[in-house]
């Protein structure tokens, strides 16, 4: 069982309810799997393949469950790192996982920065919209729903 089956099935039972509240924004179930499938399938169409490697460098926001869940939606192994890190310690990890991407809140660009000389082929991808870059909203508006984790 992938474990994105427990946010469908929320989203399913639950629907509009809150699923989190955060600042001035309530994520309904429904939209949180929704936002999570399109993530999951745009990364996908980003050439990342179950079993792949996602470095996930942000704080504790809504972007973060997303990214968590899009990642295990999609089969990806998500790495989460502690973002009171140093950059060159956050590299060392992404280095190490063998790492194909990195999403990273704008807070964190020195971390991406010095991911991505460690790493050149590193695929970035932004917690909010960067000037051409991809973002997890960017995301939205390309990917296809991702139901890998919706079979029962």
């Amino acid at each position: 069982m992938n474990i994105a089956l427990l946010l469908t099935r929320a989203a399913r039972s639950y629907g509009e309810r809150a699923a989190i509240a955060y600042a001035d924004h309530v994520y309904s179930y429904q939209e949180m799997d929704r936002r999570v499938s399109h993530i999951a399938g745009a990364l996908r169409g980003l050439g990342l393949l179950p079993g792949d490697r996602v470095v996930l460098f942000q704080r504790n926001q809504p972007q973060l469950l997303e990214s968590l869940f899009a990642c295990w939606r999609a089969g990806i192994i998500a790495v989460p790192v502690n973002s009171r890190l140093l950059p060159k310690e956050a590299a060392y990890i992404s280095e190490n996982a063998r790492a194909r991407a990195l999403i990273v809140s704008p807070e964190f660009a020195e971390v991406a920065a010095t991911c991505g000389k460690a790493t050149p082929e590193l695929l970035v991808v932004w917690t909010e919209k960067m000037r051409d870059a991809y973002s997890l909203d960017g995301l939205m508006a390309l990917g296809q729903d991702c139901q890998d984790a919706t079979v029962d």
